[in-house]
């Protein structure tokens, strides 16, 4: 996730910068590596940006050997405290310059045992050159102070400016020429003037170089300098300021965007990574642990590509290349795949992933961001579309073939002198006229209730009257069949909407009554529950083999592939009684014995107390 304003105005400030602004990270056991550094890099240590962020260890390589030593101590003090590191060492640059170097960082330290070091490094050879031929010959101290961008002056304990320089970068509070004799403490805002003061009673007492950063509003903005106060007697001071507004307006702009992007990557509500180039996990998000079944800690020391699927594993190296093969001009079009993972457990799940590149300053590829988004269910829901849509148009095709070839033969004439067999074809065509409709009307209350757009109207029934209104409305089916159809009384209430339970009390009787016996009792009871009602239909059927006990309540299922034909079924009236009482919370299943018969079950909730 990018934010275009701020890295455009960062990526702006960073190139203008004639400081270094650097990120780099130290894994635990690994040597550290350079996440970010803008291009004044290569100008102070004479070394191209893309090998430093390749291989940190060149740059560290430049250290003066006298300095290194002072730099680890700094650092692991820096570490241990996390607090602010400020140090000035030597390098020595491949064309032989020996330059001095600041670096003001603040180090992150992250869950998985990352230390991350933002900071910015300056070029202080100037500087410290001059603070020497200070001290070499105090008589050159003025001509050498005039080439220094930074304000300098001497000033008192009790804070009288006792000589100055003039500088044309730092910012004045007033001109140089009012500046001595005054009591800077005096011009200084209350809270500038405390900090003055402190810092030259610690540098009068300690001997140390006192160093301070102040933030001064001015012709309506902010700036930002750098003080440094070095005591240079029993009571004097020198006071040399520096203007910081460029670096510390790029640090601000880079924590910013820190913060906005950690903020946007933690709490995203898909997968969110940093994808190294060498194909190992950067960063993870929680919702990608949950998705992939890993730890943090598991998924930062996995590559990506062992947990692709590996039928997969080529398609996503082509998206990648492809990507990385396109022109500058197009860096911020997301290449998007769909692929299968390997979760933790074993689990095999599809994902659409999103993969935006990562460029350092000299446009070269640092690390992909990736949004990996779970459409496992997406997937199952498009194929069951698909087979739905299949065998919808194979159920449908086959009554209107029927029809049309009866409607056909009608028409050809060859029946006109024999009624007998125009009205047998009429016959079949109409039948399969009357499938064709229960079949689009079966279809239409599937769809209907699998949208989940229909808002039932629950209330307390009586199950006693749920099912002897079902039972009348197929009574005359039974007794064409020969069948009996027998209630058992109840007291029980549910709730629930009673269309629908009768719509489903009809359906399962009307299987019974079709798959049972002449002579024989289709039965309907119920049993009482602790928070909810059992509802039992019992035949004495020719039964259901156990390999079909789950898959009747499919779309299309039927125990045998003949039923539909004999006994005129649509093969949709089970699936719509399972998503009616699953709407109600309730569960349905059946259960039973080859040759002996079958009995179904659903149960619905009681109403509350």
């Amino acid at each position: 996730m990018t934010f275009p304003q701020n890295e455009v105005r960062f990526e702006q400030l960073s190139t203008a910068s004639p400081s270094v602004i650097y990120s780099i990270e130290e894994y635990p056991g690994r040597p550290a590596r350079f996440d970010y550094l803008s291009p004044a890099f290569e100008e102070i240590y004479e070394i191209p940006v893309a090998k430093a962020m390749e291989n940190a260890a060149i740059a560290f390589d430049t250290f003066h050997p006298d300095d290194l030593s002072g730099y680890q101590q700094a650092v692991i003090r820096s570490a241990k405290t996390m607090q602010p590191l400020q140090h000035e060492w030597r390098i020595i640059t491949p064309s032989g310059k020996i330059k001095w170097v600041q670096a003001n960082s603040r180090p992150e330290r992250r869950q998985e045992g990352v230390l991350v070091w933002h900071g910015v490094m300056l070029d202080i050879t100037d500087r410290k050159q001059t603070e020497a031929a200070l001290r070499e010959s105090e008589a050159t101290k003025k001509q050498i102070l005039k080439a220094i961008p930074d304000l300098i002056f001497w000033m008192s304990a009790d804070g009288i400016c006792l000589d100055s320089m003039p500088s044309n970068d730092a910012f004045q509070l007033f001109p140089d020429s009012g500046r001595v004799g005054k009591n800077l403490y005096t011009v200084l805002p209350p809270d500038l003037a405390e900090m003055r003061r402190q810092a030259v009673e610690k540098a009068l007492q300690t001997g140390d170089v006192q160093v301070y950063e102040q933030r001064i509003m001015l012709h309506g903005g902010f700036y930002y300098e750098e003080v440094r106060v070095v005591g240079v007697g029993d009571d004097r001071v020198l006071v040399i300021v520096r203007n910081i507004t460029s670096r510390k307006q790029a640090e601000i702009a880079l924590q910013e965007s820190e913060e906005r992007f950690r903020s946007a990557f933690q709490d995203a509500p898909i997968g969110m990574a940093l994808i190294g180039l060498d194909d190992r996990w950067l960063k993870v998000n929680p919702v990608l642990c949950n998705m992939f079944e890993y730890s943090e800690a598991e998924l930062l020391t996995t590559r990506m590509f062992t947990m692709v699927h590996p039928e997969d594993r080529s398609i996503l190296q082509q998206y990648i290349e492809q990507y990385l093969g396109q022109s500058q001009t197009k860096d911020k079009k997301a290449t998007q795949v769909e692929l299968r993972y390997q979760c933790k457990g074993g689990q095999i799940i599809w994902v659409r992933l999103n993969l935006s590149v990562v460029r350092d300053a000299q446009r070269h590829p640092s690390y992909y961001v990736a949004q990996i988004q779970d459409i496992t269910q997406e997937h199952a829901v498009n194929r069951m579309k698909d087979e739905f849509i299949s065998i919808v148009s194979h159920e449908l095709r086959t009554p209107l073939t029927a029809i049309q070839g009866f409607l056909g033969l009608l028409n050809t004439g060859i029946y006109t002198n024999n009624p007998e067999k125009t009205q047998r074809m009429l016959k079949l065509a109409m039948d399969n006229g009357d499938r064709l409709v229960r079949l689009v009307n079966d279809i239409l209350d599937l769809e209907r209730l699998s949208s989940g757009k229909v808002q039932l109207a629950m209330t307390t029934c009586n199950a006693s009257e749920l099912m002897q209104q079902a039972v009348d409305s197929i009574h005359s089916i039974a007794d064409q069949a020969a069948v009996t159809l027998a209630v058992v009384p109840t007291k029980a209430q549910v709730w629930a909407a009673s269309d629908s339970i009768i719509q489903t009390l009809t359906n399962l009787l009307s299987n019974a009554i079709k798959f049972s016996p002449p002579q024989t009792t289709v039965t309907l009871s119920v049993q009482t529950q602790t928070d909810s009602v059992l509802f039992q239909v019992r035949d004495r059927g020719r039964g259901i083999p156990a390999d079909k006990l789950e898959s009747i309540f499919g779309r299309f299922q039927q125990v045998d592939v003949s039923d539909s034909r004999q006994k005129g079924g649509t093969g949709l009236g089970l699936a719509i009684c399972q998503s009616i009482v699953q709407q109600h919370g309730g569960n349905i299943w059946v259960e039973s014995t080859l040759g002996e018969g079958s009995t179904f079950y659903f149960t619905l909730p009681t109403p509350d107390p």
